[in-house]
């Protein structure tokens, strides 16, 4: 299906000339390409001097995305894409790269491509620790703890009945089974999740863990090998500042696809041959003032509250783009994730 641009959101006209201000070209062309178009946001390639990488979101969540480019901009780190300007404009936010020549891959999960992801996070957490994170969302361990206490209270209000009346309709649409979700029916369930969260949060706060980037949304699919064998991660829009450790978590779903084939199953916190490698890789990389046995279990016990956190941050989007009415599928299985990660924990007497 051929993308279209969507004038009735932003006119090309004004795009094109926000492009030749910004760069000093004259006679901006395109789109040439047309990578992505949607109701919340569309991305494309335009052609003045050079390439350009444009990239426009409609949502009030991105408002934060022009500090986060700044922020990364700062850095000048050879990992992360280079944003020529950035700024909310009428409502909206818009963003103007480089391009960056390198392969992407998000259909062929490669270890030695997700260990060097992790290795690569790590490199530009180091360098975004201790930084001025100006109007950048900041979460503290303490402001993890609170958002995940109101969010799982916010769902157990506007969705328990969901799981309770509709959890074979639900089951249908996800890779989750129905007794899984009746999970979330039950009042024990969520009494069970607020009691671990503040456990977790607990442990978690006992320890110097300086904050970072949390990328929310880092997968294979968002990091680039560039021409020089390096890794480029990108699509950090969504970034705030809290736990370092939370970045990693869809990268390890990403590890434990790779080993299936072994008749593995990752079940939870029972890390796979390639989930360890990426943890290890990940921890030795990371500059933290803890000792590494300490480290890792401040991973696992992360690991359990970041499908939370995770939820809480990504229902923001839920709601602006209208669908709060059907989100109970959209948010069980992390939900459930974190269920069985605390059940896990519980067993091993790690909180």
């Amino acid at each position: 299906m051929e993308l279209k641009w969507n004038e009735e959101k932003v006119s090309l006209t004004d795009v094109r000339a926000w492009i030749e201000k910004a760069t000093n070209s004259h006679h901006v062309k395109g789109p040439t390409k047309i990578f992505r178009s949607n109701d919340w946001g569309i991305t494309a390639m335009f052609q003045g001097d050079q390439d350009y990488v444009c990239k426009i979101a409609f949502l009030p969540l991105f408002q934060t995305s022009p500090s986060i480019y700044t922020f990364l901009n700062s850095l000048e780190s050879p990992h992360l894409p280079h944003v020529i300007k950035a700024e909310n404009f009428n409502g909206q936010t818009w963003l103007l790269f480089t391009p960056f020549e390198g392969e992407v891959d998000s259909k062929t999960d490669s270890i030695d491509d997700i260990v060097q992801i992790a290795r690569t996070l790590a490199l530009i957490q180091n360098q975004a620790t201790h930084k001025d994170y100006k109007d950048i969302p900041v979460y503290s361990v303490a402001d993890v703890e609170s958002e995940c206490l109101d969010f799982i209270s916010h769902v157990k209000e506007r969705y328990q009945e969901d799981y309770k009346q509709n959890s074979q309709l639900i089951s249908k649409n996800l890779s989750v089974e129905q007794t899984e979700l009746e999970l979330l029916a039950l009042e024990e369930t969520y009494t069970y999740l607020r009691k671990e969260i503040k456990k977790a949060c607990s442990s978690l706060a006992q320890y110097p863990i300086p904050l970072s980037l949390y990328h929310l949304d880092l997968h294979i699919g968002n990091a680039a090998k560039l021409d020089n064998g390096e890794m480029l991660i990108f699509d950090w829009e969504e970034a705030v500042i809290t736990i370092p450790f939370f970045s990693i978590n869809k990268l390890l779903q990403n590890a434990k696809r790779t080993n299936m084939s072994k008749n593995e199953t990752g079940k939870y916190l029972t890390w796979t041959e390639n989930e360890s490698l990426v943890i290890q890789t990940y921890l030795q990389t990371l500059n933290l003032p803890i000792k590494h046995e300490e480290a890792t279990k401040l991973l696992d016990i992360s690991m359990s509250v970041v499908p939370v956190f995770y939820a809480c941050l990504s229902f923001q989007f839920i709601k602006q783009v209208g669908w709060e009415k059907s989100a109970a599928g959209m948010i069980a299985e992390d939900i459930l994730l974190a269920f069985h990660r605390f059940k896990h924990l519980e067993s091993k007497g790690i909180i």
